[in-house]
């Protein structure tokens, strides 16, 4: 699972520096869009690990204090 997060965050980090690229070039609308979509995805991504994070740090917690 982890792994295949890290590969589309890469993925996605990749098509970000090419959007930039391409709208750096000739900034036009389209472009903008696709490096806002691309933003949003990789920003949606992050925030589901830092949850994942959460959660499992919050599992632990509640284990060491059912000891």
């Amino acid at each position: 699972m982890r792994r295949q997060i890290s590969e589309k965050s890469s993925s996605l980090l990749k098509e970000l520096k090419q959007a930039e690229k391409q709208h750096k070039a000739s900034p036009t609308e389209p472009h903008r869009l696709e490096v806002h979509k691309i933003r949003t995805s990789l920003e949606a991504l992050q925030m589901q690990q830092v949850e994942r994070a959460i959660r499992k740090l919050k599992t632990i917690y509640y284990r060491q204090g059912n000891r």
